[in-house]
């Protein structure tokens, strides 16, 4: 066989499972972080869900400082 045209057939492949996804709509992330971000852009919170998150948010207490920098500061 010829390694050209494995490779050949190879991008043929990739370049048919390429448009597929493109064409149902799937989107591939490279990175968990833009995976989130995209889902954030995407997805509405509701104005409950949101309210009540700004509540506990503000419930929540600083971390205390360890006395050695308090000591040192």
């Amino acid at each position: 066989m010829n390694p050209g045209s494995q490779r050949l057939r190879t991008n043929t492949g990739q370049q048919q499972v390429h448009q597929a996804l493109q064409e149902s709509g799937a989107v591939e992330f490279a990175t968990p972080e833009e995976a989130i971000r995209t889902d954030l852009a995407r997805t509405m919170v509701p104005p409950t869900v949101r309210e009540r998150l700004a509540e506990s948010l503000a419930a929540e207490s600083a971390k205390p400082v360890s006395w050695w920098r308090r000591l040192f500061s």
